[in-house]
């Protein structure tokens, strides 16, 4: 494959309206059990790739050395490179399983990485599209480590991102340390994510009353420390959880680019495309409620929804646009 072949930005630009959307909603997405294996150094025809294929495979290597970077090829980030890939190229002579079957040898092609940084350093548009496609893999496993966070960030410098795109588009789809918390109080209480307010206080005064020292001052000094402890872990998720709808969290207003507060059933709009949504009923759901086009999140921190409210505006108008 000759890796000089004039890479359109024209065409690139038309990728990222069309395909943007769906790379990122691919991320959230369960992905099938196929494992890349097999080594291939070319795609299955002789003739010179189209620029479409060719904006394809690129991509595919910057994702691969992404993925051979930060742990290596598992089945589900494969699978998302594979799926971004074949959605840019649109193309018979990319078939999925030829795709996994290169990302190895793509990974390893430094010439031609370096040339789409190269490439994404002049054009904005491909940096947004490349940073998309990334985060896109990276949580495609349901979770995101510090050396992909890292490697992402450490990317976009390279390709020139000078107004922290890298971190607003992490932000969009993963809320950070505040989750996690709220995922080990929901533990602690051994509820699910997304339980309803009243059966986290149904549950917390079922287990308050299970381990009060009431019922535990007759027994062994080590079963009462036990019993306290435990009860600690179910006051703090308690105070976690009940205080969960009252984080500062803003929506795009479903009228104006402003920041709005959110409440339920109010309709927002999409950080990135701009698409009108309803917020979901329960207050505990407010943060974990997505696009449906694009899966980022409805409600961010103010300090990355005015990032996105602004970095963002002309891609929503665009998205807009077309669609109108």
């Amino acid at each position: 494959m000759d890796w000089d072949t004039d890479w359109l930005s024209e065409v690139l630009r038309d990728l990222i309206c069309n395909f943007v959307g769906e790379v990122i909603g691919h991320a959230i997405s369960s992905f099938s059990e196929t494992a890349a294996h097999g080594i291939t150094a070319a795609p299955p025809s002789d003739d010179p790739p189209t620029p479409a294929e060719t904006a394809a495979l690129s991509t595919a290597a910057f994702l691969a050395r992404l993925v051979q970077e930060t742990g290596g090829f598992d089945p589900q980030r494969s699978e998302a490179i594979t799926q971004v890939c074949v959605e840019i190229a649109e193309s018979e002579r990319l078939p999925p399983h030829e795709v996994r079957q290169a990302l190895p040898v793509l990974a390893g092609n430094d010439a031609l990485i370096d040339e789409v940084i190269r490439r994404a350093r002049g054009s904005r548009d491909l940096r947004f599209f490349l940073l998309c496609c990334a985060w896109s893999v990276a949580i495609s496993d349901n979770d995101i480590d510090q050396a992909e966070r890292t490697w992402i960030e450490s990317a976009a410098l390279r390709m020139g991102d000078t107004e922290g795109l890298a971190q607003l588009l992490g932000g969009l789809l993963v809320r950070g340390g505040q989750d996690r918390t709220h995922e080990a109080a929901y533990q602690v209480l051994g509820l699910s994510p997304g339980a309803s307010p009243e059966q986290v206080r149904a549950r917390y005064r079922e287990l308050s009353n299970k381990f009060h020292p009431y019922r535990y001052r007759a027994a062994p000094p080590a079963l009462r420390e036990h019993a306290a402890t435990r009860l600690a872990e179910i006051k703090w998720a308690y105070e976690v959880l009940s205080h969960a709808g009252l984080t500062p969290l803003y929506g795009l207003s479903a009228g104006q680019d402003r920041l709005t507060a959110p409440s339920p059933r109010l309709v927002v709009r999409c950080f990135l495309c701009g698409q009108k949504c309803r917020l979901p009923s329960g207050v505990f759901d407010l943060r974990v409620a997505r696009c449906p086009n694009c899966q980022v999140l409805l409600l961010l921190e103010r300090d990355v929804a005015m990032g996105c409210l602004h970095t963002f505006r002309d891609f929503r108008r665009r998205r807009s646009d077309q669609s109108g």
